[in-house]
């Protein structure tokens, strides 16, 4: 992605660090600054791939399910049960929203109902518009979906489908920025900026849709 490929000297001098998690969508990572969240990557095959795509080269990818334990972070009982987490320095510990994170991102592939919207992100390196679709896009709600078209109307730019396209599909921080719930107007899949493509975006359309079923169950 060019946006990712821009930002990527710039995380790597004031990031916190980077954590992976196997996850059922295959292995997720991602970054963390000083300002937030920077970067999400899921559906890796192997740990390795997946801190690669986040910045993490070198020794630091390859040393990554080696660190020492104060590396990890565990999660009993949770679906997502350890962080391996590589900080500025070697005894670093994940920092609260490294934390915070996995806990949420666990509860929401268990098929709950979960809000991201309280997370800060790093923006910094974005364009304004970019920022403002991204921004436009986390509030869509858990469970619905709405157009490229609708979007670009939600934030006062009903001209711009085409535009809001281009700026999800260089979302550095999917699930959080929740471009997955962008359509196409005909309510085709259309595209996924995620590793994954087209089959993880239904998926995680799927997963949101049996969370909104169950909790009416429960609730009637």
């Amino acid at each position: 992605m060019l946006y990712a490929a821009r930002c990527l000297q710039k995380q790597r001098a004031d990031r916190s660090g980077m954590g992976a998690v196997a996850t059922p969508l295959g292995w997720l990572a991602f970054c963390v600054t000083r300002c937030g969240l920077a970067s999400v990557r899921v559906g890796y095959a192997n740990l390795e791939a997946a801190i690669s795509a986040v910045g993490g080269i070198g020794r630091a990818a390859s040393r990554i399910g080696t660190r020492p334990p104060a590396a990890e972070k565990k999660l009993p009982g949770r679906l997502v049960e350890t962080l391996h987490w590589v900080g500025d320095s070697r005894d670093s510990e994940p920092p609260e929203i490294a934390s915070r994170w996995l806990e949420r991102l666990s509860l929401y592939l268990e098929s709950k109902i979960v809000d991201f919207g309280d997370f800060p992100l790093d923006f910094r390196q974005a364009t304004p518009f970019q920022i403002e679709v991204w921004r436009g896009c986390r509030t869509i709600e858990f469970g619905e979906t709405m157009s490229y078209s609708q979007l670009a109307e939600r934030i006062g730019k009903p001209s711009a489908a085409r535009a809001v396209g281009r700026a999800l599909a260089a979302n550095p921080i999917p699930l959080i920025v929740p471009c997955h719930r962008v359509l196409a107007a005909n309510g085709d899949l259309c595209g996924y900026s995620g590793y994954g493509g087209l089959d993880l975006k239904r998926r995680l359309l799927e997963l949101e849709q049996r969370a909104v079923q169950a909790s009416r169950r429960r609730w009637g």
